[in-house]
């Protein structure tokens, strides 16, 4: 039931009923309802002109839950092992994380002109592709708690013995480097000219924006945002950015079938056509958000429950108690 959020079961009914599949796909339906497929790729390359894998097969970008759910597993030993990284080691780790991607890159260029599709569904659709972004995400945690909060009972940086924590009483103090107080205009400037480069699937330029390329701009925009250190972050932050926030995973896994819907009924009518994608895609994605919610809400409400996370520490003042619990939410809300 954890495994299988309820909108990605649902998605996949709505593909069983809204277009014809082929025999290759319906083989590999038991792996995709067991979120297997990235983990055994599968792919057929008996039609050259219809290249078909299992990580794409009923909803196609359903690849990243299978990831991450293998990620998941491996995610308190990497949070653990990264409890007593200095801010100066864990920016290091962020850098050679990311400089990773040119090790994939040329796996790419070596090894999946040889291997052929398959390849190219293992690099681009399989975990193996994105550990170093998997674990780029878990350094970066460090660096926002370094910098946001301290162990409530010692006040120095929280490390693996921190049982409570507390936002730093030096934060408005510290002196940001400017690539921090504007660094959410910055990622965006730096990433919105790269929606108009033409590229291929097949594409080098894609498999390193893919891949991990886009690293020090994901990183840098999630982390101003949550620092909210320029007007941009602040907008980012504001009721309405999070609503469309919660709902982007929804939207995300629904948009190839609201897409589908739209072509079977208005491809023609092109002024209508993406004003009414964006209004259904929005209704729908809210939707199955609500569903998500009752799922999490009953996840955390399990009699059956792990161990009690970290406490933020009880602040005596009602605004920095507001702010702490307003800076963790916009947070969670970014990862």
């Amino acid at each position: 039931k954890k495994n299988s959020p309820p909108p990605y079961l649902l998605t996949i009914f709505i593909s069983m009923i809204q277009i014809s599949h082929s025999a290759f796909e319906w083989k590999t339906l038991i792996l995709n309802l067991l979120l297997l497929q990235a983990w055994i790729p599968m792919v057929n390359e008996s039609n050259p002109l219809k290249l078909e894998a299992s990580t794409t097969s009923w909803v196609g970008v359903s690849w990243f839950l299978s990831a991450l759910l293998l990620y998941w597993q491996f995610l308190r030993p990497a949070a653990r092992f990264c409890q007593r990284m200095s801010m100066k080691l864990a920016l290091l780790s962020l850098l050679c994380l990311w400089l990773w991607t040119a090790v994939m890159l040329y796996i790419w260029m070596n090894v999946h002109l040889v291997s052929g599709y398959f390849m190219m569904v293992v690099l681009h659709e399989g975990p193996l592709g994105y550990v170093h972004v998997f674990l780029s995400g878990v350094v970066l945690a460090r660096v926002f708690l370094l910098l946001v909060y301290m162990d409530a009972h010692t006040g120095e940086a929280p490390d693996a013995d921190t049982e409570r924590l507390t936002l730093r009483s030096d934060r408005d103090q510290m002196q940001l480097p400017f690539i921090f107080k504007f660094g959410t205009s910055i990622a965006l400037v730096c990433y919105l000219p790269l929606f108009w480069i033409p590229v291929r699937y097949d594409s080098p330029v894609l498999a390193v924006c893919h891949n991990g390329g886009l690293l020090p701009m994901m990183c840098l925009l999630l982390l101003c945002c949550s620092l909210e250190t320029d007007l941009l972050a602040s907008c980012l932050g504001s009721a309405p950015a999070k609503v469309l926030g919660r709902i982007s995973y929804c939207q995300y896994i629904i948009q190839g079938n609201v897409w589908l819907l739209m072509l079977q009924h208005l491809q023609e009518n092109f002024w209508m056509f993406l004003p009414v994608f964006l209004v259904l895609l929005g209704i729908i994605a809210y939707v199955m958000e609500w569903l998500v919610s009752a799922a999490v809400d009953w996840m955390l409400h399990d009699p059956l429950k792990q161990p009690a996370p970290l406490v933020l520490s009880e602040s005596t003042d009602e605004s920095s108690s507001e702010e702490l619990r307003s800076t963790t939410d916009l947070w969670v809300c970014g990862l």
